[in-house]
């Protein structure tokens, strides 16, 4: 957790930047199918392990769902992941 409050400051700059809501749901999403990916879940396996719904959980990965901070928390548990790597901008995200 030490690198949090760079992080923080970080995804606020670059929201900033780039239009503030749109860019965050666009990391969070981004980060979200990136991770499920990685990990070989599909979006149904990933709905079902976050009590889910996987046509929801397809527009947040879009950008176009705003995600709610619990299920935020239940998406992260679900790819075993700390809530705050979700909100995280990297470079797939061209910032």
């Amino acid at each position: 957790m030490d690198g949090l409050a760079p992080a923080l400051r970080q995804i606020y700059l670059s929201a900033r930047r780039l239009g503030r809501m749109a860019t965050i749901l666009k990391i969070v999403g981004g980060n979200i199918r990136r991770m499920r990916k990685s990990k070989r879940l599909t979006l149904e396996a990933l709905a079902e392990r976050a009590e889910s719904n996987p046509k929801y959980l397809g527009g947040v990965e879009r950008g176009e769902e705003n995600i709610e901070l619990r299920k935020l928390e239940q998406v992260a548990a679900a790819l075993r992941v700390d809530p705050y790597e979700l909100l995280l901008p990297g470079e797939e995200n061209g910032l």
